[in-house]
């Protein structure tokens, strides 16, 4: 999913497939009523909107630059580098287009594997939590051994690190994908 690119000559971000356009929550913020300001007395220039393009583009995507950074940093450099305030984040219109880029982000088929496994890591981890020790057999010997559960913790860790790693590279994979046409080559700062 390419939605927005940044074009290098003139240090903005661009839509790239303006069909993102007819999804409700993007056409909201691109309405003109809704970008009126003192630079752009009708809101034709959608200033507004590429500010809060921006930001979401700068949190969520996977070709932004803050990508790898937790996502506080990437939240509070985006609300610098976007010229957004804090206020503007609350704004409903907003907080839905974001909301929704998430979704479409994380619709793909490996992501969606991915966090069913962490689902499923969550729950095998909430069932440790009710492990107990006191339960026996009908001959007595217990039911769950320390030396097992112990064993179990330690592949809940390295799973999480697993899956950690394996969602960080499809990521980075997803945001090397480029939409090329035709015989056009990548350039020198491409």
């Amino acid at each position: 999913m390419q939605i927005f690119i940044f074009d290098n000559a003139t240090n903005t971000l661009q839509i790239d497939d303006y069909s993102i356009l007819l999804i409700k929550e993007f056409a909201k913020l691109w309405e003109p009523e809704r970008n009126v300001c003192k630079e752009d007395k009708k809101g034709e220039k959608r200033l507004r909107a590429f500010k809060e393009f921006t930001y979401i583009y700068l949190v969520l995507d996977f070709k932004s630059p803050y990508f790898k950074s937790p996502i506080k940093d990437r939240q509070e450099a985006a609300l610098i580098d976007s010229g957004l305030k804090e206020k503007d984040l609350q704004d409903p219109d907003f907080a839905a287009a974001y909301q929704k880029y998430e979704e479409l982000q994380d619709a793909d088929p490996i992501l969606t594997s991915i966090k069913v496994a962490y689902r499923t890591l969550y729950k095998f981890q909430v069932y440790l939590d009710n492990i107990d020790f006191s339960e026996v057999d009908i001959e007595g010997k217990p039911i769950h051994k320390a030396k097992d559960v112990l064993a179990s913790i330690g592949e809940i860790s390295k799973m999480r690190t697993q899956l950690q790693d394996l969602e960080a590279q499809h990521k980075t994979d997803l945001a090397a994908q480029s939409k090329l046409r035709g015989d056009v080559e990548l350039g020198l700062y491409d």
